[in-house]
């Protein structure tokens, strides 16, 4: 019995794992982007591997927290789909991150990220701030000030 418990168990926190992050292609990704709603959408692109990501990662969170009924914030994985298992998914759960996370899967960064802005050399962190049709853009670490007023000065 006890070994029946703990296999449900494992295959629980197995499921939970891989449920966390939801691999998305380019096609699909647009459609999170361009889906038009009354809220802000916040769209950060990160990976496990970038330090300065990781450090701003309680901004994006505090902001989901604080404004959910007016802002939805995406966080866009960009580490390679492979280690979706060993690091994305249980860096997630470690760091409790309640935004929704999904892991771009395709790998053509030149083709794709022009598409994003122009001069977007393939830096991260990056953060796109979208509100009905109306995009902004912004390099580097974002403080939670900084974060705030792209929010309000995309609904202007």
């Amino acid at each position: 019995m006890k070994k029946g418990i703990a296999i449900g168990l494992f295959l629980m926190s197995t499921f939970v794992l891989q449920a966390q992050v939801k691999v998305v292609n380019w096609k699909q990704f647009l459609k999170i982007k361009n889906e038009t709603t009354e809220k802000v959408k916040v769209i950060n692109f990160w990976a496990t591997w970038c330090g300065p990501c990781i450090k701003e990662l309680p901004v994006f969170e505090g902001v989901n927290a604080a404004h959910s009924d007016s802002v939805e914030v995406v966080l866009v994985s960009l580490d390679h789909v492979d280690r979706l298992d060993e690091k994305v998914n249980p860096f997630v759960l470690k760091k409790q991150i309640r935004s929704t996370v999904v892991l771009l899967n395709d790998i053509d960064f030149n083709a794709w990220m022009p598409k994003i802005r122009a001069d977007w050399g393939g830096e991260i962190p990056v953060t796109l701030v979208v509100y009905k049709g109306k995009e902004l853009f912004h390099k580097g670490e974002i403080t939670e000030a900084e974060l705030v007023s792209l929010i309000k000065k995309v609904k202007e």
